[in-house]
Order: structure tokens, then sequence, then C-alpha cells
């Protein structure tokens, strides 16, 4: 086996034919799609037996979620844990693993560890998610260009230069709102009324450097690893500040003029890239797409005309809730207003409707495809055996247009307003700051903020759409607003976010999202004495265990119940009554007899009075439904 480090990984052959795992410089290839079922079950078996290869390649997989649990609640940062395999555990960890300390799961994982040094391992790791805030974004900009991306037909500018005979240097297959995003130059000639908005091929003269254009390309594109910063083409430094790339072009000529060129300063260089990508992208949207957003009040409209076709016999609807997704968007928005859109400076591929209850109104978005399929649910909706339309656009017909990979253009001169799609951005789409929380996450904020007040419509919509790293954040949102496990926070959720602390833990649920379930019922395990003091907050409770109960299938009667047993711990934590979360909270050391000091053990004893009073309002709980657990 050949030996490695997370640093430095080994070249290995892909295992099982899983043809879209990337190689070790980050390219995936486009094959068909993988099984992911029997992907995640060879990646708990090499976590059982320690085949670092194997789970090397399985946690690469674009689409695997590493943090998944099999039926018997093992992942496979647990199984590697448990089974002692401490090169696995750091890899798991690197790539985004889960080990959160205070949650049932992140105790079992730590101290079933087989040895002190995955102990180590674990208790020393930053326990929220492994990821570069910069990555998702430059990684999605950067595979904009690949050839897996051609079916999508995102690309609506070909640049070509006739007098190069080399195919890979000849025709660039690019996106005309990313150049202008990026190029003030860019952003002149294509905008309306520039000199090439009407263009979709634009042939380059024969003094323009192809070479240095393909260098352009990659900047753009943050291909930032190909980019030549040491032996850059003649032609490039000024071609980039002809371009208005005065940061790419500066880059250059201090690359040029510093006598140390290693990889610290191109890391420097390359970050600095991402960044100024992150600001132009920020630009246009607020400049371009947010300014361009057509809003029709509701008001103005009879919804039962604006309904998909009835049949005749329907029933009357004069007393009916129309619901949105009933209504056919092009009743709405007009092919002149289409037109308008497709025609104004957002120069827009696609439209996302959404509607704002509290302004009564409808927007609509003039948007781009080439970011909306950073989200999995657009990304599969804009494939040409789902959609319609992206089968059926106009393309550059001219042979000497093709790219090297038989990429061709989308051809916008064709173009007319039916072309452009309408779709809802989210089901149930109701306010306009969710549909903008989605949008400039999309296009620039990977770490965007988001309130309170409309973490869980996000989080809704989020999963809806198939975006994980949204997902998070809006969890994290809800859980930092509960930092401390105070009954007044429990009081505060509902006219804050909108939801009791029970409806969250349901929510949490549906979603399978382990971090905000293990949050609330930690708030609740908190707080149980006040909760069963308020008669309405005890039924919801009782309602809560019951639903719990049911989750299992088949239940016996001795068998335990997620949301109890999770309590019980949560209370065990709480006045660190066991030897082994001694270490995982504060108070532990003044509360534990065996580390305080002798005439401390009342504390203690006083702390074991609380915690007993609080399991046996569990146990009274159980009686009252009638249940074991």
């Amino acid at each position: 086996m050949p030996s490695e480090t997370l640093n430095n990984p080994a070249m290995i052959d892909l295992p099982m034919n899983y043809d879209n795992v990337p190689s070790s410089n980050g390219t995936r290839s486009a094959g068909p799609d993988v099984d992911l079922d029997k992907a995640y079950n060879d990646l708990l078996w090499a976590c059982r037996v320690g085949d670092t290869v194997l789970a090397d390649s399985l946690t690469l997989l674009p689409q695997l979620d590493i943090n998944r649990v099999d039926e018997w609640d093992y992942s496979p940062l647990i199984l590697a844990s448990l089974c002692g395999h401490l090169q696995i555990v750091k890899m798991l960890l690197a790539r985004g693993a889960i080990c959160e300390r205070d949650t049932f799961q992140g105790a079992r994982c730590i101290y079933g560890a087989l040895n002190d040094d995955i102990r180590n391992v674990l208790l020393s790791y930053n326990i929220s998610k492994k990821v570069d805030d910069d990555q998702p974004f430059s990684a999605h900009l950067s595979k904009l260009l690949l050839p897996a991306m051609i079916p999508h037909a995102c690309r609506d500018l070909a640049v070509v230069f006739p007098h190069i005979s080399d195919r890979k240097l000849r025709v660039f297959v690019v996106n005309r709102f990313l150049l202008m995003a990026r190029s003030p130059y860019f952003s002149r000639k294509l905008c309306p009324g520039g000199q090439w908005h009407s263009s979709s091929v634009i042939r380059m003269p024969e003094q323009t450097d192809a070479a240095a254009f393909e260098a352009i390309v990659d900047y753009i594109y943050l291909r930032t690893d190909q980019l030549p910063l040491e032996k850059p083409p003649e032609q490039l430094p000024l071609f980039a500040k002809k371009l208005g790339l005065e940061q790419f072009s500066d880059s250059l000529m201090d690359f040029q003029a510093k006598q140390d060129k290693g990889s610290r300063l191109r890391q420097k260089a390359e970050l600095s890239f991402v960044e100024r990508a992150r600001e132009d992208m920020k630009e246009f949207f607020e400049g371009h797409v947010l300014a361009n957003v057509f809003v029709k009040s509701l008001d103005e409209l009879d919804l039962k005309e604006c309904k998909y076709d009835q049949n005749e016999g329907e029933e009357s609807e004069d007393e009916q809730e129309i619901d949105f997704q009933e209504l056919d968007l092009s009743k709405i928005l007009s092919a002149e207003k289409r037109k308008k859109l497709l025609d104004s400076s957002a120069i827009p591929d696609v439209i996302l409707c959404s509607l704002d209850f509290e302004s009564n109104t409808i927007l609509f978005y003039p948007v781009h495809r080439a970011v909306l399929i950073r989200a999995n649910f657009y990304f599969t909706m804009f494939e040409p055996s789902w959609s319609q339309e992206t089968a059926n656009l106009p393309l550059v017909g001219e042979d000497d247009c093709t790219g090297a990979a038989g990429e061709k253009a989308v051809d916008r001169t064709m173009l007319s307003p039916e072309d452009i799609p309408i779709y809802h951005t989210y089901m149930g789409a109701s306010r306009k700051e969710v549909t903008e929380v989605i949008l400039r996450f999309l296009y620039y904020n990977d770490s965007i903020i988001i309130d309170p007040e409309i973490a869980v419509e996000v989080l809704l919509a989020a999963d809806e759409l198939q975006i994980e790293r949204l997902k998070s954040i809006s969890e994290l949102s809800l859980t930092n607003f509960v930092q401390k496990f105070i009954f007044k926070k429990l009081q505060a959720l509902p006219s804050v976010v909108g939801y009791d602390v029970f409806e969250l833990i349901e929510i949490a649920w549906r979603l399978r999202s382990e971090r905000l379930e293990q949050h609330m019922t930690k708030l609740i395990a908190h707080n149980i004495e006040a909760i069963c003091e308020d008669w309405s907050l005890r039924q919801k409770l009782l309602d809560l265990i019951r639903a719990s109960a049911h989750r299992i299938e088949e239940r016996q009667a001795t068998d335990t119940i997620e949301l109890v047993d999770d309590m019980r711990y949560y209370l065990a934590k709480k006045f660190a009554v066991y030897d082994e979360f001694t270490n995982l909270e504060g108070i532990g050391a003044s509360l534990n007899p065996n580390m305080a000091e002798p005439e401390d053990n009342r504390t203690f004893k006083a702390a074991m009075l609380d915690y007993e009073h609080d399991v046996a309002i569990v146990d009274q709980l159980l009686d009252e439904l009638g249940l074991e657990a």
C-alpha cells in the first residue's frame, strides 16, 4: 500500500468503477451516477477494517454524506474511532465529519475510541465542519468550464481566434454575465447598447495572444492552479490591465519582481483573486440582478384567472384559498415584460419568482442558470431530460465556433421571451428576504448571516433545493439564538423564530437535522421542570414524546425512545453525575467527588438530588403516557 499523509495524498487506483471520484489534482470525471448506498456501505466497511485507500477515494465522492448513520446509529467516524484506525479518523475529520462533544453521538465517538491517540484527536479537533469558506464559491466558478456542464447550456458567448490552429486555444465558450461581472472592459462591451451586446460570437484580431486570453479566462473562472504567474505570456500583464483587471495585472508584475516565487506567495495571490471575484459577483448581483427585479402587486391580479387550466367540473373556488404553486406564472409576466428582463443589464437566462406577503407583491428575479445549478435541485431541473427549455435552446451553428470539448454557445440573438423559463424559487416562497438570502448565497456569499426570524424558512427552502451548506448555516442561526439554555430563550422562540421548541424538533426530524434536534432537546432537558409547570407546554412535550415513540417502527414495550434517551443524557451532563462527562463541561471538576476536595461533596450531593428530581419528572411523563423507556 503506498504511503500517504493528509497533506500529501498518495496517487491511488479508483476502486469499483467510481468514475466520478476526483483524482489527486481535484478534477472529476463525467462518469455515470454512483450508487451512493453501496458507496456508503463500502465506506463503513473500510472504516471497520482500516482500508485507508478505499476510505480516501470514497470520502471524495461529491454527493456522499459522510455524517450519515446506519441502522445501528454508527457513522463512519464512530466506526473508525471504535476500531482504532487513526489515519481514517483524521481523514474523515479533515473532510467534514462532525464530532460535536455535547451530543450523544459525539460522546459515544470520543469515549468509545479504542486508544488515547484517537480520543485526543477527537477532543482537540474543531467541532464544526471543516470547510474552507472560499472553496464552494471558487470550486463552482471553476467547474463551469468542465465538459460535464455542457448539457445545462449555461454558456452564451463564443470568443474565437480564427488564426489559431490549436483547437484548445481557438474557441473559448464562456458566460457573458461572468465576463461582465469580472471585467469593466467586457461590461462596457456586453451591456445593453454595448458593441457586443447583440453578438453571440466575438472574433479576436491576430495581434491578440490566445494564450494570454486563456490565462484571463482562468483568472475570471478562478482556475487559479492553472494561472501562469511564474512565466506569464508576454502580452498578459498589459492585456489584463486593458480589460480592467488591475489586481491580476499588478499581481503579475509583483510576482515577476519578487526573487522568492515560492508557494506561499502564490497562495496569497490566489486567495486575493478569490476575494476579488466574490466582490465582483456581489457588485453584479446588487447592481444588475436586484436592480432589474420586476415587482407586481397582487392587488392588480385576478389570481383565479392566473391559475393553470382547470377542469370544467371543478367546484367553485370563490371561497377557496389559491395556492402559489397553482399559478401559471406565464399569465402573470407578459411576453413584453419577459422581453424587458431578457434585454436588461442582468442578461439573464432564467427568471425566478417569489411572493412577498408583507408587501403583497410578486417578484420576478432575472438570474442565471450557471449560478443556480450550485443547488442540486436546479442542477437536475436544468438537465435536458427534465427541461424542455434547455433542450430547445438555440445554439451558435458555425462549425468554427465549437469548443475543444464540443461545446456550443447559446445564441442569445435568437432567444425569444418564451425561451426564458420562469420558475418558483421554492415551494411556499412567501418572503422576498428568504429568496434573496438564497440568491446571495449562490452568487457570492458562502458564509451569509441569517436572521433567526427567517432561519426556519431558509432551512426548509435549502432542504428543498438541496443546498447542504445553507442548511447548516440556517441551523447555526437557530442554535446560536439559544446559546444559553434558559427558560427565557425557550419562551422567546415562537415570537422571534415563529416556531416553538417542540415544533423545531419535529422540523429537525423531518429534515434529518441532528444538530438542530440535539440542541433543542438539550434546551428542553435543561428546563424540564419549568416546562411541566406550564400546562400548555407540558401537553406539547407529552405529544412530542408520543411522536418520538411512534417513530420506531414495530416498537416493543421495552424499546427506548430516542427523545427520552437524549433528555436523560443532557440531564446527566448538566449535573455532571458520571465520571465520563467531567471533561466535557466546566462544572464537572467542582461537582465530581473523585476530582473535588472532600468539603465540596455536599455540592455534588445537591447536584445528584437535582438530577434525580428532573429524571423523576421525565419518568412521570412516561407513566402518564403509559410508555416504558
